[in-house]
């Protein structure tokens, strides 16, 4: 039986994890268990490691997308500038 120490860490331990529950249809979480257990992880960590992996993909993706939205927004900025100058030089011809 475990001592009132170590109940009070695991509790303490338990208290820093959050909960995520998947349920994929069986035969799927039998093809995510089987590809775990090739490669010699547990369940939990292949599937971190592949969120992790696809977090970062998209976090690059995301990045990707708001640079090119700044530069758009940045050139259109700047058309708009030039056609404004042209119509102000226009009204002194």
């Amino acid at each position: 039986m475990p001592s009132q120490a170590k109940k009070e860490g695991n509790a303490r331990h338990v208290a820093k994890l959050d909960l995520i529950k998947i349920q994929p249809y069986k035969d799927e979480g039998g093809e995510i268990r089987a590809a775990a257990a090739d490669l010699g992880f547990s369940v939990q960590a292949y599937v971190l490691a592949a969120v992790r992996e696809r977090m970062e993909r998209d976090a690059a993706e995301l990045a990707r997308i708001r640079q090119e939205r700044a530069e758009q927004e940045e050139r259109e900025r700047l058309e708009m500038e030039r056609n404004s100058l042209s119509l102000d030089i226009e009204d002194y011809i």
